[in-house]
């Protein structure tokens, strides 16, 4: 017996994203109204992706990964996610007096969204009033500092936190998440002055998924 292959010319074609997907893109905010929501004119966006963020190699302890940082891998790795986007807007200098980032994750299923938002709210909780040390880089320097999370603060479905970096006269994040239907949408907004903007950007996420 003999054995027949045949090989043919051109390019493998990647799998078409759906129409959840696709929606995601939409859903993110313009860079018009993240300007106006962080009161800030001259941000402009300097990220845009389709894959889970990776800041695990920064945190000293892991279980405030979620509560510090949207869209992770390690935080979403055993929930049955499909597709993410996030991006990120900041200012063109150095100092980075604004920094922005925007996520939406799509789920297989509402439930599985629903508990994403709830084991994100037991360990944010847990990790209230706590200090965790993160790995910051500066050009080839890196350095440990401290952030202090602060309280839990939930509002219907949507939960926010801000932690204040140590020795950084009132630097802040606000992170803020909430779940509309098979979407997990995130937020965080960091500078000075930083109250509930991070809460705003979710928000709105939310009426652009519904």
């Amino acid at each position: 017996m003999t054995g027949c292959t045949m090989t043919v010319a051109g390019t493998a074609l990647t799998k078409a994203p759906s129409p959840d997907e696709i929606q995601l893109d939409q859903i993110m905010l313009p860079i018009a109204e993240l300007k106006a929501i962080v009161g800030a004119n001259n941000i402009t966006l300097t990220s845009r992706t389709a894959e889970m963020n990776n800041d695990f190699w920064r945190i000293r302890n892991e279980k405030c990964l979620g509560a510090l940082f949207p869209a992770q891998y390690m935080d979403y790795l055993f929930t049955n996610w499909q597709a993410v986007r996030t991006q990120v807007a900041q200012d063109p200098d150095s100092d980075h007096r604004h920094w922005v980032q925007q996520a939406a994750v799509l789920h297989t299923s509402g439930e599985d969204a629903q508990s994403t938002l709830e084991i994100s709210k037991k360990w944010w909780g847990k990790c209230a009033g706590t200090t965790v040390k993160l790995r910051e880089k500066s050009g080839v320097e890196a350095s440990d500092r401290a952030w202090n999370i602060g309280d839990l603060v939930t509002d219907g479905e949507v939960i926010s936190q801000i932690s204040t970096r140590a020795g950084a006269d009132g630097w802040a994040c606000q992170h803020a998440l909430s779940v509309v239907s098979k979407v997990s949408l995130e937020a965080k907004v960091c500078g000075y002055g930083v109250q509930d903007q991070a809460v705003a950007i979710v928000n709105k996420l939310a009426s652009n998924t519904r």
